[in-house]
């Protein structure tokens, strides 16, 4: 099969449009007559994987409908073509496809995975280092062991450890501060601490460095979930930063916390690292009756609980309640 990756998000406002364009319209634009009915018989033939991501990453209700809607009906029009979809499983549940032949749900690892993750962490990491494999493995098991006595003492811990992601970030965390935070948002806070120090060599201002750039992220993240967009680019970026231009010039400075997933446009390594520090932000400017207002659009839920961890009993459980 050859693969087709499409992120909706970059076609939605086609998809969501008056005179919604078909999938091989979407893949091969602009192709004369005679080549877009071979490119369309090859599709109707089952030569190709389509593979659409991120379907709740659309953060409106109606357009998530249509997105839907639209692929369903791609799947009936193409029915020996394979299809893909990716989702969050709140959002996927919310808006459910009719021509899906199976759904599957990331599992959370068991316990025998989450050793087996936490050795192959340790041998990659080891990889880089001179000596004898053996003595290398040796260590990588050692460590491994420590930190999964670690793990397993503290229950919030272990939760967040069947979680792959948090699994990188608590083996990260673990490595560079000998200790694991309890708490999920103790936990994203030491990690970004983590990935910004060690992209920044410490330096005599460091402590002064550190703040500032969290405070850059901090900003970018929250206007992003405003945009409802995990993009930006060089003039967001420059406008987001307006003093400390030259310190902070370029993204790339900035860990492994910002990727560039294609020239000059950026996003945060993981939806999640732009989801809390949107609610440090808020936290920080005050802008709590900006969640107030969002509480039924799922684009803002993980911002929502990130905040309400961060800090406790606020009017926004109040809201959510009444």
């Amino acid at each position: 099969l050859i693969p087709m990756g499409l992120c909706l998000r970059d076609i939605r406002s086609m998809i969501t449009g008056d005179r919604p364009p078909s999938l091989w319209q979407l893949i091969a634009p602009g192709k004369p007559p005679e080549k877009r009915q071979r490119f369309e018989d090859r599709f109707k033939s089952g030569n190709y994987l389509v593979m659409l991501d991120g379907l709740d990453e659309v953060d409106s209700s109606s357009d998530r409908h249509r997105i839907v809607d639209w692929i369903d009906h791609q799947m009936q029009t193409y029915l020996n073509t394979p299809f893909i979809v990716t989702s969050r499983s709140s959002a996927y549940h919310l808006t459910p496809l009719q021509q899906v032949g199976m759904v599957l749900e990331l599992q959370p690892f068991n316990a025998r995975q989450i050793h087996q993750f936490l050795q192959h962490w340790y041998q990659l990491n080891n990889a880089n280092l001179s000596g004898e494999m053996k003595t290398l493995n040796q260590t990588a098991n050692y460590r491994t062991g420590q930190l999964l006595a670690e793990i397993k003492s503290v229950r919030s811990v272990a939760n967040m450890a069947t979680n792959p992601l948090l699994l990188k970030a608590i083996a990260q965390v673990y490595d560079n501060l000998g200790k694991i935070p309890t708490r999920r948002v103790e936990l994203y806070g030491s990690l970004c601490d983590v990935q910004l120090t060690d992209k920044w060599p410490t330096t005599s201002n460091h402590h002064q460095i550190l703040p500032a750039k969290k405070s850059v992220l901090q900003k970018l993240a929250l206007s992003l979930m405003e945009q409802k967009t995990n993009q930006f680019t060089g003039d967001t970026w420059s406008q987001i930063l307006r003093e400390n231009v030259e310190l902070f010039a370029n993204p790339d400075n900035f860990g492994g916390l910002l990727v560039e997933t294609k020239p000059e446009v950026y996003e945060f390594a993981h939806q999640s690292f732009q989801e809390y520090l949107a609610a440090v932000e808020i936290k920080h400017s005050q802008q709590e009756a900006l969640l107030i207002e969002n509480l039924q659009n799922h684009w803002w839920h993980e911002t929502i609980k990130f905040y309400t961890e961060i800090t406790g009993n606020t009017g926004v459980i109040q809201a959510a309640l009444s």
